[in-house]
This record gives C-alpha cells, structure tokens and sequence, in this order.
C-alpha cells in the first residue's frame, strides 16, 4: 500500500466469506488432538497474589496441564519461555 491508496476503496479478498457466514476463524477449528485453554483472573482489582494451588484443578479428569505465571516466565516477567508438556500418560498407566 502506497501513500496514494490513503483513502480509496479497496475489495477485499474475504468479503464474500464474512459476510455470508462462511469464513471459519481460529475458534471455529477442531482438530484431533486439540486442546483448549482458560485463564482465570483474581477477582480483586490490585490483590498481591501469594502463592496458586493447582493440585485439585490438576486432578480434574481430562485436564492436560494446569500453567501459573511461573511456568510461563521468567527473567521477572521479561521474557517467555517453553512450557513442554504431554497428553499421553506415563507409560506405567497406559493401556497394555
């Protein structure tokens, strides 16, 4: 786009699909496999949060992993890092 495109009209590629309900956007995919998350939020505005204790939403069946902000980063915040984690069960509780 060019300084001399500000303010001409455009057609856009997806019109078609949006507005005729077809396009398929990232929460209408299913994919084997697929997992879904959740955030939950303190419901106190401002609250010092001491410590999360995740053992019964771990112990939830179905549930693939329960994440903090510890797992996610590190270096006070400054910087992601790879949470690597495994829908399989440990081979001592899988089917023989």
């Amino acid at each position: 786009m060019e300084l001399a495109d500000i303010g001409k009209t455009f057609r856009r590629l997806d019109y078609e699909t949006k507005v005729t309900g077809r396009a398929q956007y990232l929460a209408d995919m299913s994919l084997p496999g697929m997992c879904h998350g959740k955030i939950l939020r303190s419901p106190y505005a401002h609250a010092r949060i001491k410590k999360i204790d995740i053992s019964r939403a771990s112990k939830i069946p179905g549930v693939v992993a329960v994440l903090t902000r510890d797992d996610i980063l590190h270096d006070q915040g400054s910087s992601l890092i790879t949470v690597p984690f495994s829908k399989t069960k440990p081979s001592s509780q899988q089917k023989k």
